[in-house]
């Protein structure tokens, strides 16, 4: 056999063994390399960068929720202050459509609105917080965890507009 034929088949062969073993690695990998400001046994419910050094998470059990943003060096705001405070402190917000899917978690502070964000629309993914007034502070990569699992775990938001104005199969 020529010997670019030889060669070719080895690369492809080795092409093949790495398109195999890619799906198997990329879970591992992209879980241990994912930023998170929860704890190794609380349940990440949404974590991920928003900006170069800054990570938002929404970490613990449904009945012990608690937000976090900061550094693993320095966490600059828990909300709620204990981790062990009901999670009635949180709202619920979802809606979908063809091609589109929004839930919203979303909390006041201090006079500040907070809302978690993770929407999807025609494939394309868009997630983070906002802070009310007016500050997006959106993920630089792909998030953990899936807001739309705390679905009946939290209040509905009433005066989120994914809601459309209703609350079916609320929390409350």
């Amino acid at each position: 056999m020529p010997r670019i034929f030889t060669r070719a088949r080895r690369v492809f062969s080795a092409g093949l063994r790495l398109t195999l073993l890619a799906p198997m690695m990329s879970g591992t990998a992209a879980q241990a390399g994912a930023p998170t400001l929860c704890q190794a046994d609380e349940p990440i419910w949404f974590s991920c960068a928003v900006g170069p050094t800054r990570i938002v998470s929404l970490c613990g059990t449904h009945d012990a929720l608690q937000y976090r943003f900061g550094t693993p060096q320095r966490v600059e705001l828990r909300y709620p202050a204990s981790a062990n405070t009901s999670p009635r402190a949180f709202r619920w917000a979802h809606h979908s459509r063809f091609q589109a899917d929004r839930t919203e978690v979303s909390f006041h502070n201090q006079g500040v609105d907070y809302t978690l964000f993770d929407y999807t629309e025609a494939g394309r993914r868009e997630a983070g917080v906002d802070v009310a007034p007016g500050r997006r502070l959106p993920c630089t990569q792909t998030p953990q965890g899936r807001l739309d699992q705390l679905k009946g775990k939290l209040p509905c938001d009433e005066d989120s507009a994914l809601n459309l104005g209703h609350c079916p199969n609320t929390a409350e």
